[in-house]
């Protein structure tokens, strides 16, 4: 077993390893690359039953290799997460994760590194982002249908706002006074927005998406 890909494809490609077990696509295709999983056919019992090797399937992606250099190079070695995504059908173009791991070389310090920290922890799949300023409509359909807000709504906008013990600022902490529903919107308020959302309630917020078809493929 050798890896040959590029640095940033080790958290989607994964590893082998006799005692560190499996990981990526190694872990979750491992029936597959070893041709014994269930229902190989005819051929693979026959082969089986005489005592031949299995030989293993090929596990093909949707992974676009230059789109994964780009990705890799853009990230430039600075912590962080990258994923591109094929608006079409929602296929993964290229994921990276950085800091990376070498899957030829697992030793106790990687394996035993923080857990949130280390070279093993996949940003793509595992962190936790702020959704971004493309789902602010979704907060004001949500806050409109559940009525949590109406069009006399009206919110001081001080350039930040602390929710549940966390501080979520402007951008450049930019303060806009009172901030009409369309006004926030247009100025793209986080900190309104951030409001808006938590007295709209996540029920509500996550039942809209699904309305809008996120999520959906």
């Amino acid at each position: 077993w050798v890896y040959l890909g590029p640095p940033s494809l080790a958290h989607t490609v994964g590893y082998s390893h006799p005692h560190y077990g499996k990981s990526g696509l190694e872990r979750a295709f491992n029936g597959e690359l070893l041709g014994t999983v269930a229902g190989a056919g005819v051929g693979r019992l026959l082969d089986k039953a005489m005592g031949r090797s299995l030989a293993g399937w090929d596990v093909v992606t949707t992974i676009d290799l230059e789109a994964q250099k780009a990705a890799e190079r853009a990230l430039g070695g600075r912590k962080g997460a990258m994923v591109v995504v094929d608006p079409g059908d929602g296929s993964i173009l290229a994921m990276a994760s950085f800091p990376s791991f070498d899957p030829n070389r697992l030793d106790g310090s990687v394996m035993e590194g923080d857990s949130r920290e280390g070279p093993l922890f996949n940003r793509a799949t595992m962190g936790q982002y702020p959704p971004g300023s493309a789902f602010k409509p979704v907060v004001l359909a949500a806050a409109l249908e559940s009525r949590a807000a109406g069009p006399d709504f009206v919110f001081d906008d001080r350039g930040h706002v602390t929710i549940g013990g966390r501080r979520i600022e402007n951008a450049a902490g930019t303060s806009y006074g009172p901030l009409a529903l369309d006004d926030a919107l247009a100025v793209s308020s986080n900190a309104a927005f951030a409001h808006l959302a938590a007295e709209t309630g996540p029920r509500a917020l996550i039942e809209t998406a699904w309305a809008l078809g996120l999520g959906m493929r």
